[in-house]
């Protein structure tokens, strides 16, 4: 008992250094973990058993204890029970508690569960039968496979082996068969073994005798897998099977962090860190960066998307918005999150996607040469080519030459080489130049019909407070959005409203600004200053808006660099956005299904989303460093540039030199250093490196 308290201590721990270490404990009893399809043991073992409840399936909470909770409030809404759902939660343990000390070690079953609670004045007669009712239909619409296994379980048995399904639960046997049937395990139901079919358990150790003697299976030769350490390893062996424990089941440090963040109401934190679970193991990829990229985005990812977008929500139905406009390209995987919560939550607001970008709008703003306009043109300009920075202008270098004077060192730059220090003080000085302001100006009022025609087109030009969703850091779009519309509508800016995870600032005459970090209440970690990493969670599908063109039948349309997104497809975007997609999905289900609105705990949930992220960003694992640290991110306007997010650190002293002193091609070490961190230094330091960093003298968040 005491080793078994100890190993379970070590469980919960996460991190790759201490999951080595937990690894190495369980081998030296002889407990090897089951992690893939690919154990040796499947090959040599002619027999599997396989429990069922957090090894075959799971449910989108925390606990099995928290499906209580929810079944609580069903009661309690529709007037069967007067108590609280925590409190009907309690009726039920102990009435269930109560009747495995009376009948052990035989199995308690639903019916004398429900009896029990008759006996108590807990529920009348009637009310037993809707009650139970109401459990099982429950438990039916909770279940959810753990793929994995599913598919071992399947491809064991299509090889020939014999399969068995041992569960110890109160359950009825014939509903647990469906739960694995609709699962997608293929067995047949004389395969599955309930202690409340057999009225033996597991916990006890009969379950396996009794099955072994019914299937006449040889124990020596059998390997049992379950997650449960006393009654699937212990009572396992003590039966003479081998024993393989599942552990990846078991919530990993994101979904503890969410719970633990969101402890009231009990449901919330539970349902957030249930959904993002059952997602994670509802997929498995052959290739471990997708399997990471699943995993990250069903923890991480989704969490933060959907507390984001439900703030977004419930700030626009509050401001009384008519529209919502989800900026390209961020926005399309946030329109997809908005999807799963309009229906329940925000029936009445209309979201829209808006296909914009800094190409596409700035230049269209540019209403006069001030000196904002003079610095969005020369804005990193030393990283640009001359032929490149004035693209941006819609002007060739030849166009701009000749309003220069001859003996401008513009006349003999070459149209493809970086712009100098001294090149760019050239081009700031002919900025003054009134020709080159009216050619400009010209270009601008070109490109701003084209994006009026399109923004009148999408309904921006109509009566009524409208909203923009976009990740944000300086809020430039949006001025410039306000800019170009206003020479259309001036009372424009009076009715636009901005919805972003963060920003840097909030330009004046450009609308009103809101921020998801101000809501998160931490204000000691900088999201703008980690925007790359967020403009991968958002990463999108099509290429980045040039601008619009009228087609044939007289609408206007986006003009887009590219209808795909081949980088960021080829990285693994599809298992990106369908993690998230499904982790929206799940939560918005399961809150719908126990009768909470998440908009009513948008705070709660921001904060939650904060803590999980910063894990993330400021103490990733090997895996997630080299998944997101190999993204291919261009920081530039134009997308020119890409390099990786978090390249790999080459600690030899010479090399490191170079990078430190800018005498390096690149551009500074990584866009994400911890990343860099986790994927150059061995687990064993990797902990101690991050934590340093993490407190290094002068670092900002």
């Amino acid at each position: 008992m005491m080793l078994m308290q100890t190993v379970s201590s070590l469980f919960p721990t996460d991190g790759a250094g201490r999951h080595a270490l937990r690894l190495a404990f369980l081998r030296l009893y002889g407990l090897r973990p089951l992690d893939s399809g690919d154990d040796p043991r499947l090959t040599t073992m002619s027999s599997l058993t396989v429990d069922a409840f957090d090894t075959l399936v799971t449910r989108p909470v925390y606990q099995a204890s928290d499906v209580f909770l929810m079944i609580g409030v069903i009661l309690r809404n529709r007037r069967i029970i007067s108590t609280t759902a925590s409190e009907w939660k309690i009726a039920r343990h102990s009435a269930e508690n109560a009747l495995a000390i009376a009948v052990a070690p035989r199995e308690v079953l639903l019916d004398d569960i429900y009896k029990e609670l008759v006996s108590r004045g807990v529920l009348s007669a009637a009310d037993a039968r809707q009650a139970q009712d109401i459990e099982l239909g429950l438990e039916h619409k909770l279940s959810r496979p753990i793929a994995a296994n599913i598919d071992l379980v399947n491809a064991f048995e299509s090889r020939g082996g014999s399969v068995d399904v041992l569960s110890d639960t109160y359950l009825p046997h014939d509903d647990v068969c469906r739960l694995l049937s609709q699962a997608g395990l293929h067995l047949d139901h004389t395969s599955i073994h309930t202690s409340s079919q057999s009225l033996t358990t597991k916990r006890g150790g009969e379950l396996f005798r009794h099955t072994l003697g019914k299937t006449r299976g040889v124990a020596s030769q059998t390997l049992h897998v379950g997650d449960n350490l006393h009654s699937d390893v212990w009572q396992a062996r003590a039966a003479g099977l081998a024993a393989a424990p599942y552990l990846t089941g078991r919530p990993n440090r994101y979904e503890m962090t969410l719970r633990r963040t969101l402890p009231q109401p009990a449901l919330l934190g539970s349902i957030m860190a249930g959904s993002a679970r059952s997602v994670r193991l509802g997929r498995v990829f052959p290739s471990l960066k997708q399997q990471a990229i699943w995993t990250t985005s069903a923890s991480v990812v989704g969490p933060l998307l959907f507390a984001f977008v439900a703030w977004c929500l419930k700030e626009a139905v509050r401001r009384g918005l008519k529209t919502l406009y989800f900026l390209a390209r961020d926005g399309e995987v946030l329109l997809k999150v908005a999807k799963t919560l309009l229906p329940t939550c925000a029936p009445h607001l209309t979201c829209r996607y808006l296909h914009v970008s800094r190409r596409s709008l700035h230049l269209p703003a540019v209403v006069e040469m001030g000196s904002i306009e003079r610095e969005w043109i020369l804005d990193c300009a030393t990283e640009r080519t001359f032929r490149s920075l004035l693209s941006r202008l819609d002007i060739e270098p030849v166009e701009f030459l000749k309003f220069l004077p001859a003996t401008s060192p513009l006349q003999t730059k070459a149209p493809d080489a970086l712009l100098s220090p001294a090149d760019v003080t050239e081009m700031a000085y002919a900025l003054d130049y009134q020709p080159v302001c009216d050619l400009i100006l010209e270009r601008a009022a070109q490109r701003r019909a084209t994006c009026i025609d399109y923004m009148t087109q999408e309904g921006l030009l109509e009566p009524g407070n409208i909203g923009i969703v976009d990740i944000g850091w300086r809020g430039r779009l949006q001025r410039s959005l306000c800019r170009a519309v206003m020479t259309e509508d001036p009372g424009f800016a009076k009715r636009l409203h901005g919805f972003y995870i963060d920003l840097t600032s909030q330009p004046s005459d450009s609308g009103s600004f809101s921020t998801f970090s101000t809501e998160s209440g931490d204000r000691s970690f900088s999201w703008a200053k980690r925007g790359p990493l967020f403009e991968i969670f958002c990463a999108a599908h099509h290429g980045t808006v040039l601008g619009y063109k009228t087609d044939l039948k007289g609408r206007s349309t986006p003009l887009l660099a590219s209808q795909d997104n081949p980088v960021a497809e080829s990285w693994g975007l599809l298992v990106q956005q369908d993690a998230v997609v499904a982790f929206s999905r799940e939560a918005a289900e399961t809150f719908n299904l126990a009768h909470i609105n998440p908009l009513d705990h948008t705070t709660a949930l921001a904060k939650a989303a904060c803590d999980v992220t910063r894990l993330f960003v400021e103490q990733p694992d090997r895996a997630e460093g080299d998944a997101y640290g190999s993204f291919l991110h261009a920081e530039d306007e134009q997308h020119e540039r890409f390099e990786e997010m978090a390249g790999m650190i080459d600690f030899n002293p010479v090399s490191l030199a170079r990078r430190l002193t800018g005498h390096h091609p690149g551009r500074r070490i990584s866009f994400w250093p911890e990343g860099s961190l986790a994927r150059s230094i061995p687990f064993w330091l990797r902990g101690s490196a991050l934590s340093m960093f993490k407190s290094m003298p002068g670092r900002d968040t």
